[in-house]
């Protein structure tokens, strides 16, 4: 029953909408494709006279040059004729057909009698000659240069081509700070730098500077006895060579907590050399030397408190050497006066009171002790035959006479 009344139930507005416009656009689209199709036919149409293939109703050279064609090729060819004409007319221009003329008739040229032969011409005047000339040699010079212009463009691109594989060329640099006059004057003739550095481009470099020579310490450093330090190169150019120098305390932090080597003097080969070099760590690559730093901790930290001990236990005994002293008072004119009695003292306590004197006159002692090693500065020591780096901070020339 509620079938039913679906199927009578009239169709939505909208839904007929739709259908109306579906509708109109699969007419559209008809009309449309009927519109092109006609005007492709209205493109593809051609004259008859392209249509048609003359080749196949003109007869050939041979069948013309045999005199006349047969009755069927005639009329065949007639109408083929008529077809084009009429085709002609419709679209306005003209029309020949190919026989009205008649057959086409090979026509010989004569031959000529012979002749005298031809006389050689003059040629071109001499004037004429050396404008050709002329131009020729202005032409070929024209290319030439052209030429030359491209040979040597093609050499510049080949040299940046070479030079672009071409292996890199290691080059050395050496950077010498500049010094002052004063400076190059203390450093002498020897080390480049000042009025010196004119001589040394004409002298023989024995070793270039900031460059690292190995070596090891000759003597044993220490700060507390003395500030002497030789060295000695163990391989290398300079192999032999003794220089000496003198250790530099490193106290930045406001004590000695390492050590440096400034080296001044080298004998080499039985000339002496003033120099500028440095001693270098061998396992760090600077100028600190690791050093056994002694910090005396015993004058330093331990006898103070040891003093102020045997200061207390002084005072112990002289205060247990010290008899007692009476107090008495009278009465007298003026008032009540007090009479201090002191006994002399026992044996015991002479004995107390030497023992406090002792200790306190060593308390004395030590405390001055103490006062002057507390102002002592840490000691810093390395061992002789210590392997080290020497770093020339500047070159070294031979001398003059060499």
């Amino acid at each position: 029953m509620s079938l039913a009344n679906n199927l009578k139930k009239p169709l939505d507005a909208g839904f007929k909408r739709n259908l109306m416009i579906i509708g109109g656009a699969i007419g559209a689209a008809a009309l449309v494709i009927g519109g092109l199709a006609m005007f492709a036919d209205k493109d593809r149409h051609q004259s008859s006279a392209q249509e048609t293939d003359l080749s196949r109703v003109i007869p050939n050279n041979s069948e013309r040059n045999n005199g006349e064609i047969s009755p069927a090729m005639q009329q065949r060819l007639a109408r083929v004729q008529q077809e084009e004409a009429v085709a002609a007319y419709r679209e306005g221009r003209s029309y020949v057909p190919e026989n009205t003329l008649g057959p086409g008739v090979a026509v010989k040229a004569p031959e000529s009698a012979p002749g005298p032969a031809p006389q050689p011409s003059p040629g071109p005047s001499s004037y004429t000659q050396y404008n050709a000339r002329h131009q020729q040699v202005t032409n070929n010079d024209a290319l030439g240069a052209q030429r030359d212009l491209l040979a040597r463009g093609l050499e510049r691109q080949l040299a940046n081509i070479s030079a672009v594989f071409d292996p890199a060329q290691a080059t050395s640099v050496q950077i010498k700070p500049q010094q002052q006059p004063s400076q190059a004057q203390d450093r002498g003739a020897g080390v480049g730098g000042g009025d010196a550095g004119g001589r040394d481009a004409n002298r023989k470099m024995l070793f270039p500077g900031l460059q690292i020579a190995p070596g090891r310490l000759e003597s044993p450093i220490n700060t507390d006895k003395s500030r002497f330090v030789s060295v000695s190169i163990t391989a290398g150019p300079l192999q032999g060579a003794y220089l000496i120098g003198q250790s530099e305390p490193m106290t930045l932090s406001g004590d000695v907590e390492d050590v440096g080597v400034k080296l001044t003097q080298m004998r080499f080969e039985n000339q002496l050399y003033p120099i500028d070099a440095i001693l270098l760590n061998e396992q760090t690559a600077s100028d600190m030397m690791e050093a056994d730093v002694d910090r005396h901790i015993i004058s330093k930290q331990v006898l103070p408190v040891i003093m102020a001990g045997l200061s207390g236990l002084s005072t112990f005994f002289t205060a247990q050497g010290q008899p007692g002293v009476k107090y008495s008072p009278t009465a007298g004119i003026t008032g009540e006066n007090i009479i201090v009695d002191q006994p002399k003292a026992s044996r015991e306590e002479a004995k107390q009171q030497g023992i406090g004197d002792a200790i306190g006159a060593l308390v004395d002692n030590g405390n001055d002790q103490v006062s002057r090693l507390q102002q002592r500065p840490n000691t810093a020591t390395v061992d002789a035959y210590t392997t080290v780096g020497i770093l020339f901070r500047q070159p070294v020339f031979a001398n003059p006479a060499n």
